[in-house]
């Protein structure tokens, strides 16, 4: 909602929507990234000692908090604050879910539903932008968290107290176990660490605002400002389509191929049109490339996340800890890394390159170095 309505936010609070209102407004989602980084960092602790059902309400809980408080903020600084829950009530959510499916599911089930976990946040940019959208028009930007965001926290806390179970684990740590020991068995486990590392690597290929930015300078610099935001808003929509129809498509094939195989592919194939998309010729070549290299981009996200789940089962809500800060850390070299080039060379080809380049290494990483803790099961299932 942030990059729909920053320009409203910044005309509430600031009274001005010029370069310096806007970067002050910006710091909302700054903050919001940092508190996502907190909370997961806290959450590989607090998973050690606790079952998922109550983190996972802890989590709504927080989102229902974000909406009234962000609704009712009067100050920027409030509604940064009230953001600081949101952050953390999304993380807490993303984690929770991921452990809950390894702890209720058969291992032959799990990539389907983890495909639906990764497709539902892009399921949900379909229906919400447009929704925005027309909410900020009828009445104002904050109306968005009374209509759309409260309702569905409301929504989402009700049905994970109903609906789920106060679920026991199956691989359960000794009860004299630390808050630390976590992070320590995942860091003694090579494969889990290298499978960690090459998911930072991978998430580099996440860079739709560098894509927008290219397609605005290079082939939409002459139109009016509208239709650019348009263009780009109908590039976004399709990504998102693309995004949620490879996750599931790549779900489906992780018990017959396996994760490893698949995530080598989409790497490959990410790394690969991530330097194509910046040699393009047309602003319709650009397109239709980077379509390709969201199909990878998924296909790779959809198998890691399987590999991640089961590297260390005793401490699986520590490891989908780490899992979410090195992919914020994944997103964050995305665009330090290529607003560095940018600055320095003044070349979307050479910035290209350099994103290219950083994502290879989760192919080999993967394939060397990463242990698929299912691959038996795959394996019989072929044999089958």
């Amino acid at each position: 909602m942030l990059s729909v309505v920053t320009v409203d936010i910044a005309m509430t609070f600031i009274g001005s929507a010029d370069q310096a209102a806007l970067g002050a407004t910006a710091q909302v989602n700054t903050v919001n990234r940092a508190a996502e980084v907190v909370f997961a960092l806290a959450m590989g602790f607090l998973t050690v000692k606790f079952r998922s059902k109550p983190l996972l309400l802890l989590g709504a809980g927080f989102l229902l908090a974000s909406a009234i408080g962000s609704y009712f903020a009067p100050t920027l600084p409030l509604l940064q604050a009230f953001y600081i829950l949101e952050g953390g009530g999304t993380v807490i959510i993303s984690i929770t879910a991921f452990s809950l499916i390894g702890d209720l599911l058969a291992t032959k089930e799990k990539p389907k539903v983890v495909s639906y976990l990764n497709a539902v946040s892009f399921a949900a940019l379909l229906v919400a932008t447009p929704a925005i959208g027309v909410i900020t028009n009828i009445g104002s930007w904050q109306l968005n968290y009374l209509w759309l965001v409260l309702p569905l926290s409301i929504a989402g806390l009700i049905l994970a107290f109903i609906g789920l179970p106060a679920v026991k684990r199956k691989q359960k740590a000794p009860p004299n176990t630390s808050y630390i020991s976590g992070f320590r068995e995942i860091f003694k486990s090579k494969s889990a660490v290298f499978c960690l590392v090459a998911g930072m690597c991978g998430a580099v290929g996440n860079f739709g605002i560098l894509a927008i930015a290219y397609y605005r300078q290079h082939f939409l610099s002459d139109m009016p400002v509208a239709y650019q935001v348009n263009f780009a808003t109908g590039v976004f929509m399709a990504a998102s389509a693309i995004f949620v129809v490879a996750s599931i498509v790549t779900g489906r094939l992780i018990n017959r191929v396996g994760s490893i195989p698949l995530t080598v592919i989409g790497a490959t194939g990410n790394s690969v049109f991530a330097l194509l998309l910046f040699l393009m010729p047309n602003i319709w070549a650009a397109v239709a490339v980077n379509m390709v290299h969201i199909w990878f981009f998924a296909m790779a996200i959809t198998p890691w996340s399987c590999l991640s789940l089961d590297q260390v089962p005793t401490y699986r809500g520590t490891m989908m800890s780490l899992r979410s800060i090195f992919l914020s850390v994944g997103y964050a070299i995305t665009t330090a890394l290529g607003g560095a080039v940018l600055v320095f060379f003044g070349s979307y080809q050479v910035m290209g390159l350099a994103l290219a380049l950083t994502i290879i290494p989760c192919a080999p990483l993967t394939y060397f170095l990463v242990k698929d803790p299912n691959k038996k099961c795959a394996d019989s299932n072929l044999k089958v």
